[in-house]
């Protein structure tokens, strides 16, 4: 139970108002912590899948589909996000009252349309953070997205969020209501789910993310990000732009060897366990790869922490040179216990980890030791003092600039 607090007492006596949002400027500042790691373009594909993946019925992906639409008219163009076999977003339209109770882990459509209403501790999800919602109304020039669900019950619901100067409205209409107003928001150009799942539509896009979607940049994000997914258990996400259709794949150099070969030397490491004070890390797999022959895209570069098939941000290899640094990459990935843990130290853009508390802080020390290693006994690389020394300078002035950009952005 909450401990009694001074002002409980007298809430109920006085003349309370609630506190006024500005609500664009909160979503400009959401829109500028992703930009401090990535575009646009990167978080909308990023927190779509990974709300769809969360929502699965089967733990392994059994019949999961996820299609990105680009759909563009005379007068709108409109981003579908939809996903297949999934459970929809269940629960009821809550009033406000009852988000004064920890919500159920049914009530998904009440926490779609809450802000910070995380899951409970038996049912987390990749997100749970409340914040993805708000990069797709960021991502509309007119910060509106329309979104509907079609559930195993069969019952059918419509809703939509978007931003005014102090408010943000949402809406929700059940069955044959909320297909007509559907029908009637988008004037007969998107018709209402007719398979079971969620799909959220992004009113105008911004011309970022239109761009990457038809350059295929936006595919490249994908495969990048969920190569896990689509490898292991054989997702399907697919990216339509008028009648033409492509599959997310994974980048070649994702297909993983445990072996060195002409073109590759690999460092493999399978169930570690790192001691650290407060417990121990299980590592699954630790896999880093040395391109022999070309260098690599700076996406996938370093070595990628993954979490539940998603990957979440890259360790960079440490006082190496440039010529080892623009050639090595992997991954490492953890039981299902050192994940949650690791939850816990994540930021809330699910770009990067708070390295400086102890799991996420021991995992890069492991990592860059292993990079290390592998540069050493496989590469022949010696370190170079001089090497060393700008590496470290470089460290501080990346280290610096991190920490001016945030203080600018809390400035605005």
């Amino acid at each position: 139970m909450e401990k009694e607090r001074l002002i409980n007492s007298f809430l109920n006596d006085m003349e309370i108002r609630p506190t006024v949002r500005n609500w664009p400027e909160d979503v400009k500042a959401i829109v500028d912590g992703y930009r401090t790691f990535t575009s646009i373009s990167h978080a909308v594909q990023k927190d779509a899948i990974q709300n769809g993946w969360s929502a699965r019925k089967f733990k392994k992906g059994k019949g999961w589909q996820f299609l990105f639409e680009l759909l563009e008219t005379k007068d709108k163009k409109y981003l579908l996000m939809t996903d297949k076999g999934t459970t929809g977003l269940t629960g009821r339209v809550l009033t406000p009252e009852e988000y004064e109770n920890d919500l159920h882990s049914v009530e998904k459509w009440g926490r779609f349309e809450g802000v910070a209403f995380t899951q409970p501790r038996e049912d987390k999800t990749l997100g749970s953070r409340g914040r993805g919602k708000f990069i797709f109304v960021g991502a509309s020039k007119e910060y509106t997205i329309l979104y509907d669900t079609l559930r195993d019950d069969g019952i059918y619901r419509f809703g939509f969020r978007t931003v005014i100067k102090t408010e943000s409205p949402v809406a929700a209409y059940d069955n044959n209501q909320g297909k007509k107003k559907l029908i009637e928001m988008t004037k007969n150009v998107i018709q209402p789910l007719s398979s079971i799942g969620t799909r959220v539509i992004i009113i105008n896009p911004v011309e970022e993310l239109i761009e990457d979607i038809k350059k295929g940049n936006f595919l490249r994000y994908i495969g990048e990000t969920w190569w896990e997914i689509i490898l292991k258990h054989g997702a399907i996400i697919k990216v339509k732009v008028g009648e033409i259709e492509k599959v997310a794949s994974i980048p070649e150099e994702f297909n993983f060897k445990i072996k060195d070969s002409e073109k590759y030397k690999i460092w493999f490491k399978k169930n570690q366990k790192i001691p650290i004070n407060i417990g121990k890390i299980q590592v699954k797999n630790l896999n880093i790869a040395y391109n022999n022959e070309n260098t690599i895209h700076d996406n996938i570069r370093g070595v990628a922490i993954q979490r539940s098939g998603m990957k979440i941000c890259s360790i960079e290899p440490k006082y190496m040179g440039k010529e080892i640094a623009e050639r090595l990459y992997g991954y490492i990935n953890f039981e299902a216990d050192t994940e949650e843990k690791l939850l816990e130290d994540e930021g809330i853009e699910h770009y990067y980890y708070d390295f400086r508390r102890a799991f996420p802080g021991a995992i890069k020390r492991f990592v860059e030791d292993e990079m290390m290693r592998f540069a050493q006994e496989k590469l022949g690389y010696g370190i170079d003092s001089r090497e060393l020394r700008r590496q470290q300078h470089r460290n501080a002035e990346r280290r610096a600039l991190i920490a001016v950009n945030k203080f600018a952005n809390i400035l605005g």
